[in-house]
């Protein structure tokens, strides 16, 4: 028997009851779509995630802190690893370190008081201290250095300003901000004063203009981020020399990627915590694996449940059949050939099933993302899709579907196989 006579035999069996073979196909079908959907959701979320820390913290960046140990839910920093200009010179003295970038932050209470859209408002803020070179593309040519006189240049996060367009802004009804409406706001930062220690008490206090200059993600959420020299001058004013010496950070700039590695443990060495990009995507990789396979699971056991089906419906078709088998078997047909033909009918059903579980998939993709980015607030945070496809899970969802099947026909294929010509046509 060839392969094409045995395909049309099993086309026209499976054509005799279209009814059955839809059902059949369906099961294959949904448990294909859903396993595609959700493996492209985890991708999706992956790449997502990755890709912004990537772009945070590019691969020949490190991030250098002070080295923390933790006791139940109590963590406390390394006393004897502190970050001060003797680490920043030792840190930049190792092999592979093309620059460091320290980042220091206010060491006294701060408020800043500031008018948005005629409405003024008073907050306690964290003040950090970076370097231009830290704010990299941000700058687009922007002044952010100590100067002589005038206001202080500030960076605030643009993950603070999605949250307060998302939050704040919504509940109190107010116009949403921009890089646009904000660059050129001005404020006053009075140092020395917050809400729990109000100026006027017997503490000094300092108040600093303040202009916003631009809004970066490499800057830290909490706070506004001014030139390094500010905070450190600060610093020395509030809190004495050793408070300005002292950061709460390090960007450690790699000559290249190929120094990545053995530049993060010589920095371990010191006593110091260290924190790549690739480390952190490593992170992410591990938990989208996990959150992979256990899917996959789910995706498993509905297919499980369609293999069920085929494996009835083809041993109903056996039974159903037997006269049929007898004949094929007594003009010469093999069980080899007659084993064939039913494993090809469970073939055939997982490849319609898994080929339209597939095609569905991708058209409930779009349907479902398109849905969900259209609810959502335009934000940084939002991806650009959540379902990302690669032909290795497309092709996984497939395969598993025709395996399913084919594994469904065998008991049944065994059980043709196994007829008698003479017994059968004598029962008939």
């Amino acid at each position: 028997m060839t392969v094409g006579n045995a395909l049309r035999l099993s086309l026209r069996s499976l054509g005799r009851h279209r009814g059955r073979t839809g059902l059949l196909a369906a099961g294959i079908l949904v448990g294909v779509a859903l396993l595609t959907l959700l493996l492209a959701l985890v991708k999706g979320v992956e790449t997502a995630v990755v890709d912004r820390l990537v772009g945070s913290l590019p691969v020949t960046h490190l991030q250098v802190g002070a080295r923390q140990y933790a006791m139940g839910a109590i963590q406390f920093d390394n006393p004897f690893a502190k970050l001060d200009s003797a680490t920043v010179a030792r840190v930049r003295a190792l092999p592979g370190v093309k620059d460091v970038l320290p980042m220091s932050a206010l060491a006294a209470a701060a408020q800043l008081r500031a008018s948005f859209f005629s409405q003024d408002f008073v907050t306690d803020a964290a003040v950090f201290g970076v370097t231009p070179q830290q704010l990299e593309g941000d700058l687009a040519g922007r002044p952010f250095e100590r100067l002589a006189a005038g206001p202080v240049p500030a960076f605030i996060s643009r993950d603070i300003v999605d949250m307060y367009n998302t939050g704040f802004a919504g509940a109190n009804d107010l116009p949403k901000l921009n890089e646009r409406i904000l660059v050129g706001q001005e404020g006053v930062l009075t140092i020395g004063s917050s809400s729990l220690r109000p100026a006027g008490l017997g503490t000094p206090i300092q108040r600093v203009p303040i202009r916003i200059v631009g809004v970066s993600s490499r800057v830290p959420v909490a706070g506004i981020s001014v030139p390094l020299a500010y905070v450190q001058e600060w610093n020395r004013a509030f809190a004495g020399e050793k408070a300005a010496r002292e950061y709460v950070g390090l960007l450690v700039v790699a000559a290249d990627a190929r120094a990545v590695e053995p530049l993060a443990q010589r920095i371990e060495a010191l006593g110091l915590q260290v924190n790549t990009g690739r480390e952190l995507s490593e992170k992410v990789a591990a938990i989208a694996r996990t959150l992979s396979l256990a899917f996959g699971l789910v995706g498993a056991a509905v297919l499980l449940v369609a293999s069920l089906g085929i494996a009835n419906a083809l041993a109903l078709s056996v039974m159903e059949r037997r006269r049929e088998i007898g004949i094929y078997r007594s003009v010469g047909a093999s069980r080899g050939n007659v084993r064939s033909l039913f494993l090809l009918e469970a073939f055939v059903l997982g490849a319609l099933g898994s080929g339209a579980g597939v095609l569905a998939a991708l058209g409930l993709e779009r349907l479902v993302d398109g849905a969900i980015l259209k609810s959502l607030p335009d934000l940084s945070l939002v991806p650009s899709t959540f379902f990302v496809n690669t032909w290795q899970n497309v092709g996984l969802a497939f395969i598993m579907g025709v395996a399913v099947s084919v594994l469904a026909g065998l008991p049944p294929a065994a059980r043709a196989a196994r007829l008698q010509p003479a017994d059968v046509l004598k029962g008939a």
